[in-house]
């Protein structure tokens, strides 16, 4: 399934100027998740690489659109983390 909008892009639109996305990559390609369950999902490699330096202790605040069972955030977070980020916290639009 390849979606056309991305739902969190949309929602955030009015911070557009404050929304980074460029620090974040994922290695390979995209596997769907939706038909693994929880103990599958969150023992898959973490797909995330960092692409370059963060700026010294940020602040980020990771968002996505659905949470299932948080191993797309928990990876993301803990890419983040060992490239230096400081306080990362999330948001999700449905649960």
């Amino acid at each position: 399934m390849n979606r056309g909008f991305n739902q969190v892009t949309g929602l955030f639109s009015f911070a557009e100027k404050y929304i980074r996305n460029d620090f974040l990559i994922l290695k390979g390609e995209k596997t769907q998740s939706s038909k693994l369950g929880r103990r599958q999902r969150m023992a898959k490699n973490n797909p995330f690489v960092c692409l370059k330096s963060l700026p010294e202790n940020p602040h980020i605040i990771l968002a996505d659109d659905v949470y299932t069972t948080g191993a797309t955030l928990h990876h993301a977070a803990d890419t983040l983390k060992k490239a230096g980020a400081g306080i990362i916290e999330s948001i999700t639009l449905a649960r």
